[in-house]
């Protein structure tokens, strides 16, 4: 069972993107979890470009879908507070709170789903804790 709040901002936090495309508040929920990696080519890679562009996300969406690592991408988008682009087969909503917690959230349920195909050497469920940023 993951144990977390899930994401959230104050309605009455001042709220900027950064560059990188995270959200930044005065005070902000995040996972506190591993990021993942892999040596294997992903979509993502050849045109990065082609998942942070609203016109082309429907490509990006299919492409994203079909790799093997969309599970661990979505997790590490939750896990950062990635607020734009196309993460684990999701666009994710841009600078708004609310949404990116439900987006947050449906991410991490994908995650536990494709667990077993994509980490196959782990058992168990990932233990979250909320911490303040």
């Amino acid at each position: 069972m993951i144990e977390r709040p899930g994401p959230s901002v104050p309605d009455d936090v001042d709220e900027t993107v950064t560059a990188a495309g995270r959200l930044e508040t005065k005070f902000r929920f995040r996972l506190e979890g591993r990021i993942y990696q892999t040596d294997r080519p992903r979509p993502c890679e050849r045109d990065p470009e082609l998942f942070f562009n609203p016109e082309t996300r429907r490509r990006a969406i299919a492409q994203c879908r079909a790799c093997h690592f969309v599970g661990r991408c979505g997790y590490n988008a939750a896990v950062i507070g990635s607020t734009h682009g196309v993460w684990g087969g999701m666009m994710l909503p841009g600078n708004y709170p609310k949404k990116l917690a439900a987006c947050y959230e449906a991410l991490m349920r994908q995650f536990e789903e494709r667990r077993a195909i994509e980490l196959p050497h782990q058992t168990g469920a990932v233990q979250h804790r909320g911490r303040a940023a």
